[in-house]
């Protein structure tokens, strides 16, 4: 049944209704399983070979357990808090048991792609190290062979995350939705599915917080511990405190990264619909769901593209293996670089499609949301590239903080502390633009999905950070 205030903008290819609305969920986030599932696999038949390698695994293998010993703690409190939120929203006045529901579904799912992504992660460690060893004594490593089984491993966390949030959008909306409600009644459901996220925050706060907290002191003991007391040099197998640390950044930046982006990516998806259920009925439901689901395929598509030719061959002196690795790293970030553009012009493409299928191509509103599309889009890479810019050893603002070491300690503090506030604001500045064209192009419904767009490649982008 279609709202009678919203029926012209039910002209798209297909018949709306929720299951239509919700198929862009299925196909994106089914197929990100399964391509996370084949990741998976071909990396579990990698040969692991302890007898060669018997120190190697043996530190692998404390990390691994380290990083299980760790989650399992963080998890048992978390349960204990998610259940006492669960039930406060339940006591709450007028909410009823759906919010709980959500809640807990969107907790235990992005805790579960977390666990699964830092298991692969740890798992994954030492197949890269393995996978760059030369086939022969003096021959250049696999530098590529190495690459491609470190994104694989980051892709399974990526496309986890990516699929659990979709699918769990996808049952809770199939779950409650009733199409005989009006546009009021339709909205509060989507108030309610908002929990969802709301658990995948829970989430976030222990893993993101707590781990980064963690690692950081890691990182800070090993440094004191190894460097200062015992000369040792960074991340020495032989200081204990290496394992913690390294067990901090699986735990932080692989399992609390997802927990985080798992967040925003659910979080944009529902305040999309919520905001375009009342304006444009079905279609302003169904096209976040297929924007997404498009963005998926075109992140899977990303992952399949990052590969390199170079080879890592063995230098002299210092000077040489410095611009051997400024050439390797530069050849790695562009390699990134492409898989995520080519990635985001295919959903730009794609999100044409999407605007076919649920407002029609002659709408007058799909031009106005196509160009939405295309403001998260551009937003979301020049964020990454000014980030990038920032934070690369090869680039300006790094070298000046470097350069400031030979006039003391001190001026590198000061260096860095100006460079990395200074490195804040040309995010911000494209946000706050991309606000301003979002508003002036489809209103409030346009800044969702704005971040739709911006947050669709998160299939290749979260890859690339856990790889």
């Amino acid at each position: 049944m279609v709202n009678p205030q919203n029926e012209e903008f039910d002209d798209g290819w297909l018949d709306l209704n929720r299951d239509a609305n919700a198929g862009g969920a299925w196909m994106g986030g089914g197929l990100a399983l399964i391509v996370a599932i084949i990741y998976a696999i071909q990396l579990c038949s990698l040969d692991r070979d302890r007898e060669h390698f018997p120190q190697t695994f043996k530190i692998a293998d404390a990390i691994a357990a380290g990083a299980r010993a760790f989650l399992y703690r963080e998890y048992i409190f978390l349960v204990g808090f998610s259940v006492v939120i669960g039930l406060v929203l339940l006591g709450l006045p007028g909410l009823g048991w759906r919010p709980m529901v959500s809640y807990w579904f969107g907790a235990i799912l992005s805790a579960a792609s977390g666990y699964i992504g830092m298991t692969v992660a740890t798992y994954s460690n030492v197949l890269t190290t393995l996978a760059c060893e030369p086939n022969e004594p003096g021959q250049a490593g696999d530098l590529n062979a190495g690459l491609r089984v470190a994104f694989k491993s980051g892709a399974v966390m990526a496309l986890s995350v990516v699929s659990s949030a979709l699918i769990g959008i996808a049952i809770l909306y199939v779950a409650f939705e009733d199409e005989d409600k009006s546009g009021q009644d339709r909205k509060e459901i989507w108030e309610h599915i908002a929990a969802f996220a709301f658990g995948g925050s829970s989430v976030a706060l222990f893993a993101r917080v707590g781990g980064g907290i963690y690692t950081k002191a890691a990182d800070v003991g090993a440094d004191l511990v190894g460097k200062v007391e015992e000369d040792l040099p960074e991340d020495s197998p032989d200081n204990p405190a290496t394992i913690a640390d390294n067990v901090g950044d699986n735990v932080g930046d692989v399992a609390g990264m997802g927990a985080d982006l798992f967040e925003s990516y659910a979080g944009s998806i529902i305040a999309a619909a919520t905001l375009g259920v009342e304006r444009f009925g079905n279609a302003g439901i169904a096209f976040p769901f297929w924007l997404a689901g498009f963005g998926s395929i075109a992140s899977i598509i990303g992952t399949m593209l990052v590969r390199t030719a170079r080879k890592v061959e063995k230098q002299g002196d210092k000077k040489s293996k410095l611009e051997a690795g400024t050439q390797v790293l530069n050849s790695l970030l562009w390699s990134i670089r492409f898989a995520i553009i080519t990635s985001s012009l295919l959903v730009l493409g794609l999100s044409w499609v999407a605007l076919g299928l649920t407002f029609g191509v002659n709408h007058k509103e799909s031009w106005r949301l196509f160009l939405t599309v295309l403001t998260g889009i551009i937003c979301g890479n020049a964020i990454g590239f000014a980030t990038e810019y920032a934070t690369s050893y090869t680039d300006s603002p790094t070298v000046s903080i470097a350069e400031k070491s030979y006039t003391g300690p001190a001026t590198v503090i000061i260096q860095g502390l100006g460079v990395g506030m200074l490195s804040t604001v040309p995010p911000v500045l494209f946000v706050v633009i991309a606000i301003l064209c979002a508003v002036s192009l489809t209103g409030v419904y346009g800044i969702a999905v704005c971040a739709v767009a911006m947050l669709s490649t998160l299939g290749v982008t979260l890859a690339t950070d856990a790889f």
